[in-house]
């Protein structure tokens, strides 16, 4: 019986693994902020040495940092942005641990981070994404460090990016694909109701709508600097315009301020008096999170790399108080600061103070007004260190 069902189960298997390889996502070199952050990786692996600052981090990294723009201030950078939304603890632990021993001495690498990184993001509901490969040994590290619970997202990272496991993924999509058959008829109306408002009177504004877009787009990838722009549009009105950097990230021009405005008073804030915001304590760092922290400050140092971290904040009306905000900088200060210090890396911070909510889109993604404050405060920290002061 047991011959029997391997008789059954390899042909099975070897199918298994053939659809996996053949439909696992495959890595190419290429650079731009509209890419695939495991392209962007591929391609600095494949030539590290044009490059003397990179900078890794989430999407405070992808949004608010740009070499462009920075390397007129800092004499003789040459900078690559490699970061992601969604790119949290978990998943640059992947990363690092594939570019840390290729990093030349000479590099130094921008780490941005702050308190939002330790609050659990990447085991909770937000969950770990595919936004970079996580090895074997570390999804099983990270569910340890989680309480010998696999995070949220982690086993969908590991179907996804391994070959061998990708066929899971295949056949949940085909799944997928046949529970919309029945669907088809109800889209082919809903097409035939969008061909019907098209005619309408309105459809002319809609048209210019179009137009409008498109000259803005074509205006922005004019710069040899941006790869792809792209503007946003709702309620019939264009909102921003989003420029995507060759070697930076996401920079998104504000059209509408008021939209963002609007779009911020929306967002859930815990508002404390006084006396809330002096009873108030942060919250410890998750386990799995200031695991994967101290992990990739290990990984880095055993490669003797040049790190400097580099705190990030959130806007501040996210905080609801200024104490609340003192407070999570003062978290900040005693328990990450320090870890980086021990193992000889420097820490840096701007003055954040200088920002208003006015200069994020969001929570904590700058706008280019953000941008345009905050480049040149980091400039002149890079050149400080540069100095050696």
């Amino acid at each position: 019986m047991l011959a029997y069902g391997l008789l059954l189960c390899l042909p099975a298997l070897v199918a298994f693994l053939a659809v996996g390889a053949r439909t696992a996502p495959k890595t190419v070199a290429a650079l731009g902020a509209d890419r695939a952050l495991t392209e962007r990786v591929a391609a600095y692996l494949e030539d590290q040495r044009s490059y003397s600052v990179i900078f890794i981090g989430d999407s405070r990294t992808y949004c608010n940092i740009h070499p462009e723009l920075i390397e007129p201030l800092v004499p003789g950078m040459r900078g690559l942005n490699l970061s992601n939304f969604a790119n949290w603890l978990p998943t640059q632990l992947g990363l690092v641990r594939d570019i840390a021993g290729r990093i030349p001495p000479e590099t130094t690498v921008v780490w941005s981070l702050g308190h939002q990184n330790f609050s659990g993001l990447g085991s909770g509901t937000l969950a770990i994404q595919r936004i970079y490969p996580i090895g074997i040994a570390d999804a099983a590290r990270l569910a340890w460090w989680n309480s010998l619970s696999m995070p949220r997202g982690l086993v969908d990272n590991l179907y996804y990016f391994h070959w061998y496991l990708h066929g899971f993924v295949t056949a949940r999509e085909y799944h997928g694909a046949l529970d919309r058959i029945p669907k088809r008829q109800l889209f082919a109306n809903l097409r035939l109701a969008d061909a019907a408002m098209a005619a309408a009177p309105g459809a002319a504004n809609a048209s210019d709508l179009a137009h409008a877009a498109g000259a803005l787009e074509r205006e922005a990838v004019a710069d040899p600097n941006i790869v792809q722009a792209t503007a946003t549009v709702d309620g019939g009105r264009i909102t921003s315009i989003i420029r995507y950097y060759r070697r930076g990230g996401h920079h998104r021009t504000e059209i509408d301020a008021g939209y963002f405005r609007t779009k911020q008073a929306e967002f859930p804030v815990t508002h404390r008096s006084d006396a809330e915001a002096a009873a108030f304590e942060p919250a410890p760092p998750a386990p799995m999170e200031w695991a994967a922290f101290i992990t990739i400050l290990d990984i880095l140092a055993a490669n003797k790399v040049r790190l400097v971290v580099n705190e990030v904040e959130e806007a501040p009306y996210v905080y609801g108080h200024p104490l609340v905000r003192s407070k999570w900088r003062q978290m900040m200060r005693e328990r990450v600061q320090p870890e980086i210090e021990r193992r000889g890396f420097a820490y840096i911070r701007t003055d954040l103070d200088r920002l208003s909510d006015a200069d994020y889109f969001d929570y904590n993604h700058m706008n280019s007004s953000g941008i345009e404050k905050y480049t040149p405060m980091l400039a002149q920290r890079l050149n400080e260190l540069r100095a050696g002061r």
